[in-house]
């Protein structure tokens, strides 16, 4: 088997492995090593609970969509540029599209990472502020996995809940409002209810991680 192949595999289990609870690092492989992320732009689409039709009639079957997400993401680069300095951060988008009032629980790979990276995000319930619908109260659960060489990686984890329409909670990050008749909600960051605050993930890990066999 090639060692790309090798490769994919060995990022897939590993974030397949990953706990579903907020990750938190340890030193007993290495030290710890801490990133910050920011998502300068997050927009989410979803079906609001009315149709914005007077009267307000259920959804007609036909025009119920899937709630979706699509946001960037800013990441450290840890390529060198031939002259010898910094790079521009790394760039991601990050997308799903999923069943209404639900929410993606499951990973889903973001694109524009080196070939040796994988990242990749869920979102999961946020009840720490009671009962909400969950695409409004939700923890972002980012991982990036990054090969160092056939046998060292590095996995970096970290999270953050986002609620939507009190700029009085420190989660409300989203501004969700009532789109024309059919068209649901649409949701952006940094916008009137938002708070005024950047939307960074903050997360950790342990550096390195041997792979290979003993």
């Amino acid at each position: 088997m090639s060692y790309v192949i090798t490769l994919v595999f060995s990022l897939v289990a590993l974030v397949s492995a990953l706990p579903t609870t907020t990750h938190s690092a340890s030193a007993s492989n290495g030290s710890v090593l801490a990133e910050q992320w920011l998502i300068p732009r997050l927009h989410m689409h979803i079906m609001s609970d009315g149709t914005g039709i007077p009267g307000n009639p259920p959804w007609p079957d036909g025009m119920r969509f899937n709630s979706t997400i699509d946001f960037d993401v800013l990441m450290l680069n840890y390529t060198v540029n031939e002259d010898g300095s910094a790079p521009a951060p790394l760039a991601l988008t990050c997308q799903a599209s999923w069943r209404n009032g639900t929410l993606p629980d499951m990973y889903e790979g973001c694109t524009g990472s080196p070939a040796d990276e994988m990242v990749a995000f869920r979102m999961g319930e946020y009840t720490d502020l009671g009962d909400r619908r969950p695409e409004l109260s939700f923890v972002l659960d980012m991982v990036r996995v990054r090969m160092e060489d056939e046998n060292r990686i590095y996995h970096l984890s970290g999270s953050i809940p986002i609620t939507a329409n009190d700029p009085y909670e420190p989660s409300s990050y989203l501004t969700c409002l009532l789109g024309p008749p059919y068209d649901g909600l649409r949701c952006a960051i940094k916008s009137y209810l938002s708070v005024d605050n950047e939307l960074i993930i903050k997360a950790t890990s342990t550096l390195p991680r041997e792979t290979g066999s003993a």
